[in-house]
């Protein structure tokens, strides 16, 4: 089975109609050059060769709000991609756009071109919350826009974050948004840690000690219970934390930030199963079989949770399933 990835093209910031207090995609995609068609071609010509062999890759187009750029220029970018689908080099096309940037047309023009999947930076479901970090969208255009492009027959991703600006309790929220999507019923999820960057809003309300962001332990282990929930209901996370250059980290004043913040998240999701387990099964040694691929993540980065549960006077043996998907995992004696 061939491993699906993403063509990553950044339109930065286009068809923001507003800039969110925690945002500069110059910091994050390293670009403020919107592309041209020619560069999209150019791109997708040297990424996606003949013969076919990136025939599960998808065209991204992130960073901005895609449906809500000038809509020539956006037809212009889909049609220079279109012909990648079209001759079987990609499998479709992806976008990122915002929740009140979704209509009927837009996502008629949208099917005619090959797009396959549409991501919604939802962020929060708490109206207050929206509000306070400036984002220009409500709880009620998050679900209003999913319905309608699971209406239209396309694949729909939601991407939030943790740690946001006016959260009375972050995990409650992280929590209750988690419980909107479920009800919403994506296909995938991203979840992102929310960063203080360089020129932006945030970094100002940190300075003035308005703005104190969760540490890496709270943000790990919030996000491990989001990826448990989100596993057991069915819902794929395609992405924890964000993606690990230079640029980034060198536009990050505060926040948790870490460069494998995904697997330190999975470490932390392990061990909450665990310990469930330990609670429910006693013993002093214990097999744990998890999901093919899934072990190192199950024993943790440097060894972490054979380390924390060693310290309780537990030993554990790890072992590889085919058997087991997901979070799954099967609990002996030994």
């Amino acid at each position: 089975m061939s491993k699906h990835a993403n063509l990553s093209i950044f339109i930065p910031n286009a068809g923001c109609k507003n800039r969110c207090i925690f945002c500069d995609q110059r910091a994050v995609s390293g670009t403020e050059h919107q592309p041209t068609p020619k560069e999209v071609e150019s791109l997708c010509d040297e990424m996606l060769p003949w013969p076919i062999e990136h025939h599960d890759t998808e065209i991204a187009f992130f960073g901005g709000s895609f449906t809500a750029i000038d809509r020539r220029y956006m037809v212009s970018l889909l049609d220079a991609a279109y012909r990648f689908v079209r001759e079987g080099r990609a499998k479709g096309i992806r976008i990122s756009t915002r929740p009140d940037a979704i209509d009927r047309l837009s996502l008629e023009i949208l099917k005619a071109y090959g797009v396959t999947s549409i991501e919604l930076g939802a962020q929060s479901t708490d109206d207050m919350v929206l509000l306070d970090n400036q984002r220009g969208h409500t709880r009620e255009d998050i679900f209003n826009a999913a319905s309608l492009i699971k209406k239209h027959s396309f694949s729909l991703g939601l991407q939030m974050m943790i740690g946001m600006y006016g959260e009375e309790d972050s995990e409650s929220s992280a929590l209750k948004t988690a419980d909107d999507f479920i009800e919403i019923g994506p296909q995938t999820v991203r979840i992102y840690p929310t960063l203080v960057l360089r020129r932006t809003k945030l970094e100002h309300l940190y300075h003035i000690k308005a703005y104190k962001p969760v540490s890496l332990e709270q943000a790990t282990d919030i996000t491990g219970k989001l990826l448990l929930i989100f596993d057991k209901n069915n819902i794929k996370v395609i992405r924890a934390g964000l993606h690990s250059d230079g640029i980034l980290q060198d536009n990050i004043v505060a926040g948790p930030y870490h460069p494998a913040f995904g697997e330190l998240a999975m470490t932390r999701a392990y061990r909450s199963l665990l310990e469930q387990e330990f609670n429910r099964v006693k013993g002093g040694g214990f097999q744990i079989t998890v999901a093919s691929g899934k072990k190192s993540q199950a024993i943790g980065q440097n060894r972490s949770n054979v380390k924390f549960f060693n310290a309780r006077g537990l030993r554990l043996k790890f072992f590889e399933s085919d058997e087991l998907q997901g979070f799954n995992i099967i609990t002996q004696i030994c």
